[in-house]
């Protein structure tokens, strides 16, 4: 039996009610930091809450890996660097002075060229990209967003990641 979104947020409740702790022991079990585990518990639980309704069964099972699949991606996310911000001028981007100069200059070279490259994408493939790369959504929230299949995300965002690689390369030409 299919619920309604009522039903999924009512059980995601009762579930987290019944056990608060268990988002920050999972995410500490796939690595977490203990002092970060509170933030990602968060985040899986703002993740699961906005795209509760692409769930398709909310029996306690599925609810459950449903969940542990999010916060393994949550914390892979908070494991990634973080060098830039899309938009956030090059300028603002620290380069430290123990750093080689030509080490800086090829890496601005690099950045400058991944940066043109991000801009001049689609934009059927650019937001896909930017939720999930930047905003650090799911396939599943990210289709739930756009009105599309989490299928056709991966494949917007894979077209995306590899336009953009091969900017790099052309950097150094």
């Amino acid at each position: 039996m299919r619920s309604d979104g009522k039903d999924r947020r009512a059980r995601l409740e009762a579930m987290i009610v019944g056990d608060p702790g268990r988002l920050r022991r999972r995410a500490i079990s796939l690595g977490a930091d203990p002092q970060d585990a509170d933030d990602i518990a968060q985040t899986v639980l703002l993740r699961a809450w906005r795209s509760i309704d692409t769930l398709r069964s909310y029996d306690g099972g599925p609810l459950c890996a449903w969940l542990d699949v999010i916060a393994r991606n949550t914390v892979l996310d908070a494991r990634r660097p973080r060098l830039f911000a899309v938009g956030q001028p090059l300028e603002d981007v620290a380069f430290t002075a123990t750093d080689a100069v030509e080490t800086n200059v090829d890496t601005r070279l690099v950045m400058e060229r991944v940066i043109a490259e991000i801009r001049s994408l689609p934009e059927i493939f650019l937001v896909p990209f930017v939720l999930t790369v930047v905003e650090s959504r799911s396939a599943t929230e990210v289709a739930a967003v756009l009105g599309i299949t989490p299928a056709a995300v991966r494949q917007r965002v894979s077209r995306a990641r590899k336009s953009v690689a091969a900017a790099i390369p052309a950097a150094f030409d």
